[in-house]
């Protein structure tokens, strides 16, 4: 298979980092192409929760989680992934991430999403299934806001600003797409668009807190086994985050789209992102059902 990676012209951003709500980086990519060997600048720190985004009410998800009963791992309920990521689960690393996140959520800080939740990315996506991969960074850090899935908060919160710009290119770009009245994603998720943030959770009003705490190897061994056992899958890499996360991937077994983030802060380019088509005519060409990009209110 040919090399596929397409890559967005770009303008330098301020390195001034806000919170973007898109679980990647907010600076644009590199002119150049990876294969011309450019080497990057310094990025400045993507943050999901978007603190531009106006605070909804605290309920139950803003709470620590009181009854929490078992393992995140035994959360996993969607036999293909519970299968692929059996052996992961077993190794001493992620133990210590069981650990952790278990401890943190004994404090007085609530720890989003909660418990149930952290795996919807999964649940949603059977692994049989999976076309396309959309990598973010961390959880929107605001009570009730992510349900599991990047770029995705639940109904009935407010749209964030990267992903009402997602919008706006979809409703440019995709035949009779309208801009719903809610962000969630869960509809792309049930036709196989695999919604992974690099980290699966997050301290309230504190971006990027679990980063180090082993998420970004577990899901980079995610993205390795994809890369082994699949081909054909189409990545949808925004941002400078994103693309160094799917440095992974085997270009001549899948399709590798890149482009600027979506948030605010990435300027005009994200404006010219045809990502959406593309994706859709890669996936024809190989006899693939193509996603319905629409979004049902």
């Amino acid at each position: 298979m040919d090399k596929f990676v397409t890559r967005k012209k770009a303008k330098k951003v301020s390195s001034n980092s806000e919170s973007d709500g898109s679980g990647s980086d907010v600076e644009e990519a590199p002119k150049k192409t990876e294969t011309q060997g450019t080497k990057r600048k310094a990025e400045p720190t993507p943050l999901e929760g978007e603190t531009k985004t106006k605070q909804v009410k605290a309920s139950a998800d803003a709470k620590p989680d009181a009854k929490i009963s078992g393992l995140m791992s035994e959360t996993v309920t969607e036999p293909g992934w519970k299968k692929v990521l059996a052996a992961e689960f077993a190794k001493p690393y992620y133990a210590e991430i069981e650990k952790y996140v278990a401890k943190e959520r004994k404090t007085d800080t609530p720890i989003f999403p909660p418990h149930h939740e952290v795996y919807n990315a999964f649940n949603f996506t059977p692994y049989d299934k999976v076309k396309v991969v959309i990598i973010g960074q961390d959880p929107y850090f605001n009570p009730n806001q992510g349900e599991g899935l990047c770029f995705s908060v639940k109904k009935g919160v407010a749209i964030p600003p990267s992903l009402n710009r997602i919008y706006k290119v979809l409703a440019k770009t995709v035949p009779d797409f309208k801009i719903p009245k809610h962000g969630s994603l869960e509809s792309w998720a049930n036709q196989g668009v695999l919604l992974l943030n690099a980290t699966l959770t997050v301290q309230s009003g504190k971006p990027n807190s679990h980063a180090k705490c082993g998420w970004q190897d577990f899901t980079t061994a995610v993205m390795k086994t994809l890369n082994k056992e699949k081909e054909g899958l189409v990545y949808l890499l925004w941002g400078g985050f994103a693309q160094k996360k799917g440095a992974v991937i085997d270009k001549k077994k899948n399709h590798v789209l890149t482009a600027a983030h979506p948030s605010p802060m990435g300027g005009a380019s994200w404006n010219d992102c045809n990502h959406f088509m593309e994706c859709n005519a890669l996936l024809k060409k190989a006899g693939k059902e193509e996603i319905d990009w629409k979004i049902p209110d």
